[in-house]
């Protein structure tokens, strides 16, 4: 729905309050402070710490720390991740995230794991697709991925970029 309404969609906790860091998969201090030892705001069940378990491995894989992979997973959806910290190598961390790019091949593998079944209506229109558009829905040009009907400063730029009109000061 955002992309539909241009809206950029803005993940809070996108470290799942600490899960996507390696704090509860990997060894870590036993004095260390963990949020969800206090207060359960994600659940830490199977499915959790198997989405959790993969964005060690894609990082292990990468040598990074995970929770520059779930900062880089989530900004490569498009989604605008709203981090914190309590300490400052947690801001260096979340920050390196910046520089991290996710080969398509690992985002599949996060996108598989973490992968939750729509439900109804979604899963109709996946299979009645085919019907309704005659067999023609991945032909159909998707105007917004083209800009056709987007208005020029709504479109995509690369930073720094201008248009004409903001080159010669009128924008």
């Amino acid at each position: 729905m955002s992309r539909t309404l241009d809206i950029a969609p803005v993940a809070w906790s996108p470290l799942a309050s600490g899960l996507l860091t390696g704090k509860y998969t990997r060894k870590s201090d036993a004095t260390e402070e963990r949020r969800l030892d206090k207060a359960q705001f994600k659940e830490l069940d199977d499915r959790n710490l198997k989405i959790a378990k993969e964005v060690d491995a894609v990082a292990d894989d990468l040598g990074v720390a995970s929770a520059s992979v779930a900062l880089a997973w989530v900004r490569q959806k498009g989604v605008i991740p709203l981090v914190g910290a309590t300490r400052a190598n947690q801001i260096e961390t979340n920050l390196s995230s910046l520089d991290l790019i996710l080969e398509d091949t690992q985002i599949m593998r996060l996108d598989d794991v973490s992968g939750i079944d729509a439900g109804f209506p979604h899963d109709f229109v996946q299979t009645a697709s085919g019907f309704v558009y005659g067999g023609m829905f991945d032909s159909i040009v998707r105007h917004r991925d083209e800009g056709i009907g987007v208005s020029p400063s709504h479109r995509l730029r690369p930073t720094g970029a201008t248009t004409s009109a903001s080159a010669n000061g009128a924008g």
